[in-house]
């Protein structure tokens, strides 16, 4: 039984994920990490606003001429339009800032290189 143990055990390190590129490079990781959440966030800040758009829609639809009910519908495609604005100008700032000022993101022939400052 002990021989068959030793045998499963693994010599090495065995990495599985999107992180395994970046174990030498810890810093690079966190600025990886850092991306990927800030673009899950902007995706579902997009399908947030998108849903209310389709809200909006229904409800002007089901006003049945209503001022009251119109105007509610009103406001509510105009707050999902502005989110949307909001949601494609932090993208658009987020994308300039990492990289073309902060050079944390570049892309490369293989994807994206992601790498935070340092501090020397």
């Amino acid at each position: 039984m002990l021989s068959i143990i030793a045998q499963i055990k693994p010599s090495e390190n065995i990495c599985a994920g999107p992180f395994c590129d970046s174990i030498a490079n810890p810093g690079s990781a966190v600025g990886l990490l850092i991306a990927r959440l800030f673009n899950i966030i902007l995706i579902i800040g997009a399908a947030f606003t998108l849903v209310y758009l389709m809200w909006g829609a229904f409800d002007w639809i089901t006003s049945a001429g209503e001022k009251e009910r119109l105007a509610k519908a009103q406001k509510k495609l105009t707050q999902a339009v502005v989110g949307l604005i909001v949601l494609f100008v932090v993208w658009t700032l987020w994308a300039f800032v990492t990289g073309d000022v902060l050079g944390i993101i570049k892309k490369t022939g293989d994807g994206w290189t992601i790498t935070l400052p340092t501090l020397q």
